[in-house]
């Protein structure tokens, strides 16, 4: 039986071609066993074309098994690889606050126009301030609208995270329940309970934070309005809507107009 020549015999064997294709003046792509190793290491763009077809077959066929085509199907997907919970999460992308801001948009600045102070006024009639200020959009200051409220001794954050406690894993699925996390991190109100002690009463060296959001809880209603009662100074056309807004946070932090 014939002994398979080793890698050192093949590569002395190559070279004694080499050299002698060189003293014939002969091209070694013009030898037949050169253009067969040629032609099955050349690409051509036509040998690619398969792959590509498989490839975007490949691709089509995922989309349309994973539902990606849909905007159900991706955000669920967007949502399990951000690692975030389905159940729990009311957008997929959030509008950065930035881009908000950049194209809301422009503010009607006419009612201010000509104002140098805002008015601050004591005990006001419901028919003065109607006819003054309810609906031209003048700012104005009314004193002593909460000397009779007990909300100004009793609401504060412990107040509210023992008021909401278990409701607030249900909290994100009432309908109308609305959050403003403005310049914080949070994303609902659980996330706002579970902060420190420290900060929840504003310490110093700790992150400012300021929030909004709209109760949508009957009991939890209820409750409240045992603190609160309708603006003396309201006339009885204005409106009076059931549902509740609560605005808590850091001083100079936040929304300007709270």
């Amino acid at each position: 039986m014939a002994r398979r020549p080793n890698a050192d015999e093949a590569e002395e064997k190559l070279r004694g071609i080499l050299q002698k294709a060189a003293k014939l003046s002969l091209s070694v792509g013009s030898l037949e066993g050169a253009k067969k190793l040629l032609r099955g290491t050349s690409r051509t763009p036509n040998s690619l074309l398969p792959l590509l077809t498989g490839v975007i077959s490949v691709t089509i066929a995922l989309l349309y098994c994973l539902g990606l085509y849909t905007h159900a199907g991706f955000a669920r997907m967007y949502l399990k690889w951000q690692g975030a919970d389905l159940y729990e999460e009311l957008c997929a992308i959030y509008m950065p606050e930035q881009l908000v801001k950049a194209f809301r948009p422009p503010e009607d600045c006419s009612m201010c126009q000509g104002l140098t102070q805002v008015d601050k006024v004591v005990n006001i009639s419901p028919d003065i301030f109607e006819e003054r200020y309810a609906y031209n959009g003048r700012p104005v200051v009314v004193k002593g609208a909460m000397e009779n409220w007990t909300a100004q001794h009793t609401f504060s954050f412990e107040f509210f995270k023992n008021l909401y406690g278990d409701s607030l894993y249900y909290w994100n699925y009432q309908m109308g329940c609305q959050f403003f996390p403005y310049e914080t991190e949070f994303r609902d109100l659980r996330e706002v309970f579970n902060m420190s002690e420290k900060r929840a009463n504003m310490s110093e060296g700790t992150k400012p934070w300021y929030i909004g959001w709209s109760n949508c809880d009957d009991r939890t209603a209820r409750i409240l309005r045992r603190h609160y009662g309708r603006p003396y100074f309201l006339p009885e056309t204005a409106e009076n809507k059931k549902l509740d807004w609560i605005f808590m946070g850091s001083p100079g932090y936040g929304a300007h107009m709270h």
